[in-house]
C-alpha cells in the first residue's frame, strides 16, 4: 500500500486498486514519504527547476509558469481550461460553492489542526491567497467532470477521477512543486492536448 499526501488528505493506494481511503492528516503538500530526502538532490524552482523538470509519462512537455500568490492552483486550473489565468477567481468561487453545497461529502476530510470548524474552512478557502488543499483538488475533478493529473518531478503522476467523466481524453495536467508550494500548468511541446493512460499514473 502506498501513501500519497495531498495537503490535508492522505490517500492510501492499494496495490490491487480495490479501495482508496481519504483520511484527514497534518497540513502538508503533495508528497511521498521519501520526498524530503529526494528534494535535497533536486534543484530549486526559482533557478533551474523548470528546465530540469522531468515527467515519467510518455510525452514531451513544457511548463507554463503561474503567478505565485497563493492562488496558483486556481490560476493553473484556469490556464488549463481557457489558456489564461484570468478565470481563477471564478473557479475558486464555483469550487467552494460546490464544496459548501456538499458538506456531507467533504466535512470529515478537513484539517482540524488548521481549520477550527467547517465554517472556518469554507471562509478561509474563499479568500484570495489561501492555498488550495486536497479537498479542493478532489472537488475540482468532481465539479468539472474532468480528470485532473498532478505531476511531480520524476514521480508517477496522481490521477483524480470524477464520479462521472465527460471524456477520458479531456484531461487537466498540473505540476506541483512541493518544495516551493507552487502549482504550474503542464503543456505538450507540440501544442496537442496532453492525455495519459490510467496505467501511467497512481489513481487517487
Amino acid at each position: 500500500m502506498t501513501a500519497v499526501k495531498i495537503y490535508g488528505i492522505t490517500i492510501y493506494i492499494h496495490d490491487n486498486n480495490s479501495e482508496n481511503i481519504y483520511q484527514t492528516e497534518e497540513h502538508c503538500p503533495i508528497s511521498t514519504e521519501e520526498e524530503d530526502e529526494k528534494y535535497e538532490e533536486d534543484v530549486s524552482l526559482e533557478v533551474n527547476y523548470i528546465p530540469k523538470f522531468k515527467t515519467i509519462c510518455s510525452f514531451n512537455v513544457t511548463i507554463r509558469e503561474i503567478e505565485s500568490d497563493g492562488n496558483c492552483y486556481f490560476r493553473a486550473l484556469s490556464d488549463q481550461i481557457s489558456g489564461s489565468e484570468e478565470g481563477y477567481i471564478i473557479l475558486r468561487i464555483l469550487i467552494l460553492d460546490f464544496i459548501s453545497d456538499n458538506r456531507e461529502v467533504f466535512e470529515s476530510c478537513i484539517d482540524d489542526e488548521y481549520f477550527s470548524s467547517w465554517e472556518d474552512f469554507i471562509y478561509k478557502m474563499r479568500q484570495g491567497g489561501t492555498f488550495a488543499d486536497g479537498i479542493v483538488v478532489v472537488a475540482s475533478a468532481m465539479l468539472l467532470r474532468r480528470r485532473i493529473i498532478i505531476h511531480q518531478h520524476e514521480e508517477r503522476p496522481v490521477l483524480f477521477k470524477p464520479l462521472f467523466s465527460i471524456s477520458t481524453s479531456n484531461q487537466i495536467h498540473l505540476v506541483y512543486d512541493s518544495k516551493n508550494l507552487r502549482y504550474s500548468s503542464l503543456l505538450s511541446t507540440d501544442g496537442n492536448k496532453l492525455s495519459i493512460d490510467e496505467s501511467e499514473s497512481i489513481c487517487a
